[in-house]
């Protein structure tokens, strides 16, 4: 076929595909501008076409192949590799939900095949090597498998460009198995061939003050400052402001933290979460350096803060600096059982007052430090209360207005104790689930946040395996929340062993036990209900949205019939001790 007959034929088939497009036979219109691809490979309208087609269908693979074909055609086309950025975003994501490792190397060696050029384009592979590689460092966690990154990253640092991203996402691969040293080396590879690699140098920064470098580390984030500042992300500004923090006492850390505090403050005028995370996180930091009073500063600076956008009318009136009280009530759980959206709901009456953050888990975080759950005495020092309740807002007498807080951790073994020390007469909330959904949502969001390693089934079938071992389950799940708390997906959803522990100090009157299921079905009666329970008129105004809704995977029947059967007599228990019904075997 001649040059000419060949074009022809090629317009021809663009033609026959913009028709059917027109009328939304997108099949049709893909076949067509796919025969003009066997004419002419690099016809850029017929790639253009596809790559639109499928990113619309959100088919990422193929729009990913189209528009990095388109790239490496038209370098100098900015709209073809700003929507190669969006498709990789998007693909990554997608990634992430099918818990496709290998194919997210493929597509990062796809990219890197292509040697695209950096001039005026630095800033978008930059956000293609960060997506791409991250979604790689995801899902080795996700699969504990780390080989094919650690494989691919380091024949990426032999054979492809952009070693930058590769040193650096293969620190993150050797950090996570522990690997410091290695890691710290790749790391410091990185920010040689790119000294201003900020993410590089807050990694590092990360990295060696887990070795216990401390002036290394401090360095790194005096580094950050001097290049970049701040960054977007909330954790990567908390983790600056860590290495910033080091040497507390030393005038150069304060005059650092400071203007990092300052720079952040002045760039968040139109994000207040990033400022509000901002003076939690530094509070955070002064509290691990035993400077109560400026750490209780910063809380009380937030709360206002945040209560200056959600309440304004309280802060203009009633508003007291300094002043400490303690909460009217607590959510005490549990995870994955809709708490967060409860809490929304509750904090939008006008006579709720939210404290600092939804989660504080300060009872919690005190608690990882004790040993002796069971003798210890929980009258602990009034600095640490003082220090708790600078969570909250303080209320003037008479004012109709309540405060408390949802950890979900509360509910574990240890917190019932210094709660019914410090407040004997504090109401409390606990929300249920139908406990086989809640395990696998606990089991994804840890997932999801990069700290579970293995599959849903061996996960499933090693905790099933050590509690059915055991000779007295209930007290095997307690030890097992008092050491691992978070992290034991089936002795958390045992919720009678706990609410045991805490009904055996509290008075059943300061209860009120509500369920996932009933606040999602029912959440105008649920609520008002719980307004009751604390003491406050009905509210209309209230906006109901589901929060942190998840899809997530079937586990196989036989190991689904073993979960359900193992949850039934607790199940029983639980309802003897609340005198209710659940009927979760009917789900």
């Amino acid at each position: 076929m001649s040059t000419d007959t060949k074009q022809a034929k090629v317009s021809e088939d663009l033609g026959q595909g913009n028709k059917p497009q027109q009328e939304g036979n997108m099949a049709k219109s893909v076949e067509s501008y796919q025969k003009a691809l066997e004419l002419n490979p690099n016809s850029v309208p017929a790639l253009s076409e596809l790559a639109k087609i499928y990113r619309e269908q959100k088919q990422y693979d193929g729009a990913f192949t189209y528009y990095l074909k388109l790239v490496s055609l038209r370098p100098k086309k900015p709209s073809f590799f700003q929507s190669l950025v969006r498709v990789s975003i998007d693909y990554g994501k997608l990634l992430l939900k099918k818990n496709d490792l290998h194919k997210a190397i493929a597509a990062y060696q796809e990219f890197l095949n292509q040697k695209l050029p950096k001039n005026g384009n630095l800033d978008k592979i930059d956000r293609i090597c960060q997506t791409l590689g991250e979604s790689i460092h995801q899902l080795s966690i996700r699969q504990g498998e780390f080989s094919p990154a650690t494989t691919f990253f380091q024949e990426a640092i032999e054979k492809f460009p952009y070693k930058v991203w590769s040193y650096y996402h293969l620190g993150n691969i050797l950090a996570q198995q522990d690997k410091l040293d290695e890691a710290i080396a790749c790391c410091e590879k990185a920010v040689e061939i790119r000294p201003k690699f900020s993410l590089g140098l807050l990694l590092l920064g990360t990295l060696v003050l887990k070795k216990g470098y401390l002036d290394q580390a401090f360095q790194c984030g005096l580094k950050i400052l001097e290049y970049q500042g701040r960054f977007k992300n909330i954790e990567l500004n908390y983790n600056l402001i860590k290495l910033l923090s080091i040497q507390s006492d030393n005038k150069q850390s304060q005059e650092a933290l400071q203007k990092t505090i300052e720079q952040i403050e002045a760039s968040s005028v139109k994000k207040p979460k990033l400022k509000l995370a901002v003076y939690r996180n530094i509070a955070k930091i002064l509290r691990n350096q035993n400077k109560l009073d400026e750490a209780m500063d910063f809380y009380q600076k937030s709360l206002c803060f945040l209560l200056q956008k959600s309440k304004p009318e309280f802060v203009e009136n009633h508003w007291e600096e300094g002043k400490l009280q303690a909460p009217d009530f607590s959510v005490i759980g549990l995870a994955k059982c809709g708490t967060t959206a409860f809490y929304d709901y509750l904090c939008q009456h006008p006579q709720v007052l939210p404290a600092v953050e939804k989660e504080p888990m300060y009872l919690y975080h005190w608690l990882v430090k004790s040993k002796d759950f069971e003798t210890r005495d929980w009258s602990l020092p009034s600095a640490e209360k003082d220090f708790y309740l600078a969570h909250f807002a303080p209320r003037p007498e008479g004012g109709h207005f309540i405060t408390g807080e949802a950890s979900t951790t509360n509910v574990l073994p240890g917190c019932d104790k210094i709660m019914s020390s410090w407040f004997p007469n504090i109401k409390l909330i606990v929300i249920l689930r139908e406990p086989v959904r809640r395990t696998i949502s606990h089991y994804e969001e840890l997932l999801k946040l990069g700290n579970q390693k293995g599959t849903l089934e061996e996960i499933i079938n090693s905790q099933l395996d050590q509690l059915e071992a055991s000779t007295n389950i209930g007290k095997t799940a307690i030890k097992k929340l008092m050491r691992r708390g978070w992290k034991e997906h089936i002795a958390m959803s045992l919720y009678v062993y706990p609410l045991e522990r805490w009904m055996n100090l509290f008075p059943r009157e300061q209860f009120l036990i509500l369920t996932n299921e009933e606040l999602a079905q029912y959440p105008e009666e649920t609520m008002n209900q719980a307004f009751d329970f604390l003491g406050l008129p009905e509210c209309n105004s209230i906006e109901y949205h589901p929060r942190n809704v998840g899809s997530y995977p079937q586990l196989d029947s036989k190991l689904l019939s073993r979960l359900s059967n193992f949850f039934r007599p607790h199940n029983q228990r639980l309802e003897e001790l609340l005198g209710r019904k659940f009927n979760w075997d009917d789900n």
